[in-house]
């Protein structure tokens, strides 16, 4: 049975101990395994926007120093899954549109 993109996303960001300094998401890391495992799956990829949320909450949703400014950390982890193309705008809009989260 495949894993799941969400699945692998949650284990990742669990075992990590800084998530924003790691660079998980290049295709070298761990990049190329999250965008093949969320491509073409708007729901897979809003469950694994999901798991960001979820982490982050668990974290109380902090926020992080990134180039010498605060940012609050969904927001960056959100950005590295959209910008590395792990996710798309569509699945970013039906994540933040659901009203049932």
């Amino acid at each position: 049975m495949k894993p799941t993109g969400s699945a692998v996303l949650k284990a990742l960001l669990e075992k990590l101990d800084d998530v924003t300094t790691t660079k998980w998401w290049v295709k070298e890391e761990f990049g190329a395994v999250l965008t093949e495992l969320l491509k073409d799956s708007v729901k897979e990829q809003v469950s694994a926007l999901y798991v960001v949320q979820a982490f982050c909450h668990s974290k109380k949703f902090p926020k992080v120093e990134v180039k010498g400014k605060p940012a609050k950390l969904i927001e960056v982890l959100v950005a590295v899954l959209l910008n590395n193309g792990m996710v798309d705008s569509e699945s970013v809009l039906a994540w933040a549109d659901d009203d049932n989260a």
